[in-house]
């Protein structure tokens, strides 16, 4: 169970195996289940605002945790709507992520991978479609009537989460109530998403980064269906039990198991023949930054392939991000220059609608 120092259940934290992949989410009462763990594995507790720990599982089969408050978060430098502020300088509510929030999460968009990082946020995917999961984000609830979605802004400019490639992220803020949201007049109604993306750094030798993962996604449960003639013989029984007469017949029941007319009396597995028990999933991304004494860059490149649950090749998805940001100071000493250039490439397969 995952607690504070109140000893009041942390909803939401989140418990990871370190080093790899897996991770799940505290429920309202604090507690967790996690499969599969055995030493010498460590697990990781996190829960915004306070400090991680790490604890090593050994042979233990239940894991008490306290997590305690990071004062020294209150120093950590905040993107706001009109530039940076520390978070001991903050009057309006703001929350905010770095890029290490993303890095041992397998998602397929920005927008699900925020879901459970940032108090106030709710993200609910509504589709596990290849390239379609995108979350719907909402701040607080919902706002307006119309139109609930909250304000993105990437780098100073109006975007959309979804066009974003995970790893070139470097921070998100989000800002929830009025004040800190007032620089954006109207369009803040609903909250204000602020991402700011990688840049390179001043006077730093090139430094090649590679991140990416193969993996496998599942169904999370299919339901384990009754063969035919299970399904007459408990239907008879059923019947019999409250003095009706039978619907199958002994003969009936019979041609059902040995399968001589397939046509009347099917025993198809409807679940098992539409999907598979699993379909590959990967992600690759390559980026290079450094710079000068008055040129900085960050160049990256990222590739996404996603096979769908349903057999055959009808739900896939592939995506390709390509981003280029050149930042220069003092320029004649007058001009500082900061050039952002992002393109992506999206492919994604389903059956044509039909009417």
């Amino acid at each position: 169970r995952v607690t504070d120092e109140k000893g009041q259940p942390l909803p939401g934290a989140t418990i990871s195996v370190k080093n790899t992949r897996t991770a799940v989410a505290a429920n309202i009462d604090g507690y967790f289940t996690i499969t599969n763990v055995s030493p010498p594995a460590t697990l990781v507790f996190s829960f915004t605002g306070l400090i991680t720990q790490e604890v090593n599982v050994d042979n233990r089969t239940t894991i008490n945790i306290t997590l305690l408050e990071d004062k020294k978060n209150l120093n950590e430098v905040v993107v706001v709507g009109y530039g940076t502020q520390k978070k001991v300088n903050l009057t309006g509510a703001v929350a905010m992520v770095t890029a290490e929030a993303f890095e041992s999460r397998p998602i397929t968009s920005v927008s699900s991978g925020l879901q459970g990082l940032l108090p106030g946020l709710a993200a609910v995917s509504f589709t596990g479609q290849p390239g379609a999961s995108n979350a719907t984000l909402r701040i607080r609830g919902v706002g307006t009537t119309n139109n609930s979605a909250p304000f993105v802004v990437v780098d100073g400019i109006p975007g959309d989460l979804n066009y974003l490639n995970p790893d070139d992220i470097e921070t998100v803020s989000v800002l929830k109530d009025a004040a800190s949201a007032a620089i954006y007049g109207s369009r803040a109604a609903n909250g204000v998403i602020l991402v700011t993306t990688k840049r390179g750094k001043l006077n730093q030798k090139p430094i090649v980064n590679y991140d990416g993962y193969v993996g496998t996604q599942m169904p999370t449960a299919l339901p384990k269906m009754l063969g035919s003639v299970e399904y007459m013989q408990y239907l008879n029984e059923s019947q019999t039990n409250v003095g009706l007469a039978p619907t199958f017949t002994a003969a009936q029941i019979e041609i059902a198991r040995n399968g001589t007319d397939p046509n009347f009396y099917a025993n198809t597995n409807w679940p098992k023949a539409l999907f598979k028990s699993s379909a590959p999933q990967q992600n690759h991304n390559v980026s290079i930054n450094g710079g000068s004494s008055d040129l900085s860059y960050y160049m990256s490149y990222a590739r996404q392939d996603q096979k769908g649950l349903v057999v055959g090749n009808q739900y896939d998805a592939d995506r390709n991000n390509v981003r280029l940001r050149l930042n220069s100071n003092n320029i004649l000493n007058v001009i500082d220059l900061d050039g952002n250039i992002g393109f992506i490439d999206r492919l994604q397969n389903q059956p044509a609608d039909e009417t």
